[in-house]
């Protein structure tokens, strides 16, 4: 949980070294974008195809201010079908994907749970209140959290690197959206960390945890 997972394109994952339910090949790295620019506006027009593709930006070198003002690998970019190594699609709704294409003994964080990210940063920092925390130290070492943005599927560019840090989580919302774990500095003064809701089709780093 302390970096964000550096899995590059065309790797070849198996049920002996990862995370997944059967042999799952890692995508390309995306170059342009990943959709329409019309399902910007409306995510009732994403297609169940472009949420259940492989998809992955790495540009090998972009980095993100950590908050310190020291620049951090964002690591990659990873739409929700490939984090979940294919077991999370279209038709999962709700629930927990359960593969990824994390390390084997290893998985993706659910949103609840003594596995979930609220918890973890509960037994490293002490009290929170429901899903949030307010910690600046969560820029620091042990979990040093780094101000990621996303890969806008739409675009082809990473945006909103301050005030946000997102990373894909295991869980369901609906058909088109998952549920991330973000870090939130818009207020300017306290680091909120919790869960949202976004587009499944968007490329969102990876942090692990123990099974």
């Amino acid at each position: 949980m302390t970096e964000n997972l550096r899995l590059g394109a065309n790797k070849t994952l198996t049920t002996s070294d990862s995370d997944v339910g059967s042999t799952f090949v890692m995508p390309a790295s995306a170059s342009g974008v990943w959709g329409t620019g019309s399902a910007w506006n409306d995510v009732s027009q994403i297609t169940d195809a472009q949420i259940n593709t492989k998809h992955l930006y790495d540009n090998g070198s972009y980095t993100v201010n950590d908050g310190n003002g020291v620049a951090q690998k964002a690591g990659v970019y990873y739409n929700w079908y490939t984090a979940t190594a294919g077991s999370g699609t279209a038709s999962t709704t709700s629930g927990e994907a359960p593969y990824s294409i994390c390390p084997k003994g290893w998985m993706l964080p659910p949103t609840a749970n003594n596995k979930s990210w609220a918890t973890l940063i509960h037994g490293i920092y002490g009290a929170y209140t429901g899903d949030s925390i307010k910690q600046p130290a969560l820029l620091k070492i042990p979990v040093s959290l780094a101000y990621t943005g996303y890969y806008m599927w739409c675009t082809g560019q990473v945006d909103h690197t301050y005030p946000y840090g997102l990373w894909w989580s295991s869980t369901a919302y609906s058909r088109v959206e998952a549920r991330p774990l973000q870090l939130d500095n818009s207020s300017g003064s306290n680091y909120t960390v919790g869960v949202g809701v976004n587009v499944k089709a968007y490329g969102f780093p990876i942090r692990c945890v123990s099974r």
